[in-house]
């Protein structure tokens, strides 16, 4: 028979680590959706390279292969390309007055 105390050792671990996982995947989608609004597939009202950038880092953050981060990551392509447009302009604009 198996050391109990230590089957609960590991249990704990296990539960403790993939507690870890959760939090960070509700960390980085909370941060993401602080950007990208996907329901529109848009850009969230209000949304800035800095948030942008910190959500990024929640993101990579989430082992390779996780679910989650595979879901995420087109978000942060969708919204690069859409803050590059707004700087693109905002430049423009910038230029002409």
């Amino acid at each position: 028979m198996a050391d109990t105390q230590s089957e609960k050792a590991g249990l704990l671990d296990t539960l403790n680590k993939a507690s870890d996982l959760y939090n960070k995947q509700v960390d980085a989608e909370t941060a993401m959706r602080k950007v990208w609004n996907f329901e529109a597939g848009t850009l969230a009202d209000g949304a800035t390279r800095d948030m942008l950038n910190d959500a990024v880092g929640k993101i990579n953050n989430l082992p390779d292969g996780n679910t989650k981060k595979n879901d995420l990551t087109p978000a942060i392509d969708a919204s690069t390309a859409a803050l590059d447009l707004i700087d693109k302009e905002n430049n423009a604009a910038a230029l002409a007055q």
